[in-house]
């Protein structure tokens, strides 16, 4: 009998041991994506609460974890990272930086989804406030041009052509 019990033991042990093993193997990933989120929504309520600072900061350490900007956490950061940038230069039109970095953030953040139109009319806005019309001509006429973008934008970048 203590034979048979000693292997039931062992066989416990196994299984509980593979079983950490399996749950330590995505818990990982799991816990991050959980984190990710809730700095997610953290930062969202620091801009809301126009805690531009601290908003970036959340944002800016979602995507420190995951610098391929491959989950949809880490997409959302960028694109909320690109929108606290957009309003710090909102806030003090003198401060450019604000509006280069929205600008680079969100042109990738169009790369990822072409389809992201919020992110496209970000864009352009912000070159035409920085008075750089070649470059937002250049913007809209890639967009309206890039047959991998849904017609729908794609017409709508015609349309702001024509005007």
């Amino acid at each position: 009998m203590s034979g048979e019990s000693a292997m039931k033991n062992s066989l416990k042990g196994i299984v509980a041991l593979c079983l950490l093993v399996a749950v330590s193997g995505t818990g990982c990933s799991y816990i991050r994506r959980i984190n990710a989120q809730r700095k997610l929504v953290d930062g969202s309520t620091e801009y809301k609460n126009r805690k531009f600072d601290k908003a970036e900061e959340l944002f800016r350490s979602v995507l420190d974890g995951e610098p391929e900007v491959e989950s949809k956490e880490a997409r959302a950061a960028e694109v909320f990272l690109a929108r606290t940038m957009h309003q710090r230069y909102l806030s003090n039109t003198k401060e450019t930086g604000y509006a280069e970095k929205a600008i680079d953030l969100y042109v990738s953040a169009v790369k990822r989804s072409p389809s992201d139109e919020k992110s496209f009319e970000a864009v352009g806005g912000l070159l035409r406030t920085l008075k750089r019309d070649d470059e937002w001509k250049r913007w809209v006429t890639d967009r309206a041009n890039n047959e991998t973008v849904p017609k729908g934008p794609r017409a709508n970048a015609f349309v702001q052509l024509a005007a």
